[in-house]
């Protein structure tokens, strides 16, 4: 069966609801349970964070790769498992690297920056608001 006739199989369709509900859930509990690992939960450090980034980069560049190779550009349940449910619930910023590499091999420079800028400088004046909105409720 070609690339193209397997696309159109998983565009949208229970499964596809399925795999990417599974594969997120397992994604986030993993997030959540790095947090328990004792050389993970070091002093007030970052680390378990940054391992899931980095464990969500990794998973998300080879899946990425290995689907690239078959034809199926972001598409087929592979992709939606593993990709858009685990990497999205261990991670968003993987899926940001990866948006990041593709520009990156677009050439395409100005999106880049403009790209960075707003996803990194957004994220944090939105989170810096909410933390100064937040601090002002009285629960």
């Amino acid at each position: 069966m070609d690339a193209e006739k397997i696309n159109k199989i998983y565009e949208l369709s229970k499964m596809n609801f399925i795999l990417v509900f599974v594969g997120g859930g397992l994604g986030a509990v993993l997030r959540w349970s790095l947090g328990f690992i004792p050389f993970l939960k070091s002093s007030n450090l970052w680390t378990s964070t940054l391992m899931a980034n980095a464990l969500a980069a990794v998973i998300l560049g080879g899946t990425f790769r290995w689907q690239s190779s078959l034809g199926l550009m972001n598409q087929g349940p592979a992709w939606l498992l593993l990709a858009v449910g685990f990497c999205g619930g261990l991670s968003t910023f993987s899926t940001f690297s990866l948006e990041t590499f593709k520009m990156i091999q677009a050439q395409d420079w100005a999106t880049l920056i403009v790209y960075i800028a707003l996803n990194v400088g957004l994220s944090l004046l939105l989170l810096i608001f909410a933390y100064q909105f937040a601090a002002g409720w009285k629960g």
